[in-house]
């Protein structure tokens, strides 16, 4: 198994050339890409952009290389990588089997030998985390071995994901044009969190380039063929979630399926009443859904009938109660008081799990270096959250309702509030759980009347030519 050795990872004279090679290449990219934007306002901001992901996902790599002991998991994750890319070169059959078959114990030690190195056993025989080292195994190749480099491309791409994101909701005009990039772009936590070499930047890409296909998808016009790129991309990302957190893949469903659904509604300009009936349709089905489970489940039906929420209960419990592994009250942990394991039980604590996936760590709960930066952010949210309820709540409502990336958006920010916040316990769990619904939260904070009267204003004197 590889030994964890900073100086190795950080300064030996192929990390350092095969680092500055690729930023190099990023770098050079980026003026490339950004060169050729329409909006030449839009050319400092991808680079800063870019820039920025750059400053974070290093920032990173060097906190769990010197703070976090063993270098953490995106250390394990990297030695792992580091074995599969030996078992290439070694003996391609092992190889194959390896990538291909699900894994065993008798794998592990079968297949894997001392000139190739051992995956971590707890990373190997869990399918999710070896699907992430099975993708790092990749970049290592190509980047010759290199974890910085690595973290550049992963920030590089991390930061085109974000930037297509940006690209369709600033065309939509609805937004404060100074909140939208903060929020998209420029996020300290996200950026931190969701921009280095790990499961978090997989998941929080895959989730970003998801919304940005189908909605090219929903807005492209034309038959199936002309959009079948963005069919492949959106399988594409589809399955990588669902090889590394599949339950955000399940968290995404009601989301998409409200996206898809205004998609269809706002293309029904002319029948008022069969606009009123879809959307009436689509509430009333996943309220009666809800309901149902509420009233004639009992708690070991809930538990039997999803894996998710059993799994959920196994590790919001063994966060709660393992405090020598996981550490005592010491500033580390939040509680969400007795919880009973029953549809009404679980229903009492979702106002405080949404709460705690959304805001928490408060600031006075995030005094140590790796949370900080949330809890400043908490501070921001708070009180734009506050500003949302009372200027002209019931106009932002129905902008959301007419907005396909809105309602996926605020659908998306309720399911994964509550499922981090109702399983994290551990701060430092939760801040990576919910990273990804931060800038989603942002696009609804950041709704704007002026700029949307502005639009409409500009979209009439259009017609009226």
């Amino acid at each position: 198994m590889e030994v964890f050795n900073a100086y190795n990872i950080l300064l030996s004279p192929t990390n350092i050339l095969s680092t500055l090679l690729f930023l190099t290449i990023v770098i050079a990219w980026t003026f490339f890409k950004s060169s050729s934007l329409p909006d030449k306002r839009d050319v400092a901001l991808f680079r800063r952009n870019v820039v920025y992901k750059l400053f974070f996902s290093f920032v990173f790599g060097l906190f769990y290389l010197f703070f976090v002991e063993q270098g953490g998991d995106t250390f394990s994750y990297w030695t792992s990588s580091g074995a599969i890319k030996k078992l290439l070169f070694h003996n391609f059959d092992n190889f194959w089997e390896v990538m291909t078959n699900p894994p065993t114990t008798e794998r592990l030690y079968g297949l894997f030998n001392y000139n190739t190195g051992y995956p971590y056993r707890f990373i190997y025989l869990e399918e999710e985390s070896f699907f992430v080292a099975k993708i790092l195994a990749f970049f290592r190749i190509i980047t010759f071995d290199s974890y910085f480099a690595c973290t550049a491309l992963f920030a590089f791409i991390a930061a085109n994901a974000t930037w297509k994101i940006y690209t369709i909701t600033s065309q939509l005009g609805i937004f404060n044009r100074r909140l939208l990039p903060v929020f998209v772009l420029f996020l300290p936590s996200v950026a931190f969190w969701s921009s280095g070499v790990s499961k978090d930047t997989v998941v929080f890409v895959s989730i970003l380039f998801i919304i940005y296909y189908l909605y090219k998808v929903l807005k492209t016009p034309g038959p199936f063929f002309s959009k079948l790129a963005y069919w492949w991309w959106l399988l594409f990302f589809t399955v990588i979630i669902y090889h590394t957190r599949p339950f955000i893949l399940y968290a995404m469903l009601i989301p998409l399926i409200l996206m898809y659904s205004t998609s269809i509604i706002n293309k029904i300009q002319s029948f008022a009443i069969l606009r009123l009936l879809i959307k009436s349709v689509i509430y009333v089905g996943i309220t009666g859904a809800f309901v149902y489970v509420i009233a004639y489940f009992s708690a070991v039906d809930l538990l039997n009938s999803s894996s998710a929420l059993s799994d959920a209960m196994i590790v919001q419990q063994d966060f709660e109660q393992n405090t020598s592994v996981y550490g005592g009250d010491d500033g580390k942990r939040y509680s969400l008081g007795e919880i009973e394991y029953t549809p009404v039980g679980i229903l009492k604590v979702v106002p405080a799990s949404i709460i705690a996936g959304i805001y928490r760590p408060f600031l006075w709960e995030a005094l140590r270096p790796s949370l900080i930066f949330n809890g400043l952010e908490s501070v921001f949210f708070v009180a734009l959250t506050i500003w949302f309820f009372v200027n002209k709540f019931r106009f932002r409502l129905k902008v959301i309702q007419s907005n396909e990336i809105l309602m996926f958006a605020a659908g998306f920010v309720l399911v994964i509030a509550f499922m981090a916040g109702f399983t994290s316990i551990i701060f430092g769990v939760l801040v990576r759980i919910r990273a990804p619904l931060l800038p989603f939260l942002g696009l609804i904070l950041s709704i704007d009347y002026k700029s949307y009267m502005s639009l409409l204003i500009k979209e009439k004197q259009e017609s009226e030519v």
